[in-house]
């Protein structure tokens, strides 16, 4: 993965990064698309899909509603609010 590459990806992540951090990130996401080639190259002739990866019998469980935190107390932690709710920057342009 190039320098480029990365530069895309945190405009993407609207994050800013430094040469030194671009270089880092940019020799783990190589590494990373190389377990992916590696993983591409693996016979799979015969193996049946997984549908479930664990036991789906154990994922389910009675769905029982119960109160959140007070709405306050969730509010304190935001970086900015208006009018009682979360504000945050626009994602779409």
């Amino acid at each position: 993965m190039d320098g480029g590459s990365i530069e895309q990806v945190a405009r993407l992540a609207r994050i800013e990064i430094d040469d030194e951090s671009k270089l880092l990130f940019q020799a783990q996401l190589g590494a990373i698309l190389e377990h992916f080639r590696v993983l591409g190259e693996v016979d799979l002739d015969g193996v049946e899909p997984l549908f479930h990866v664990g036991d789906p019998a154990g994922r389910t469980r009675h769905d029982e509603p119960e109160d959140g935190p007070p709405r306050d107390e969730l509010i304190e932690n935001a970086p900015r609010t208006r009018d009682g709710a979360f504000e945050v920057p626009r994602v779409i342009e």
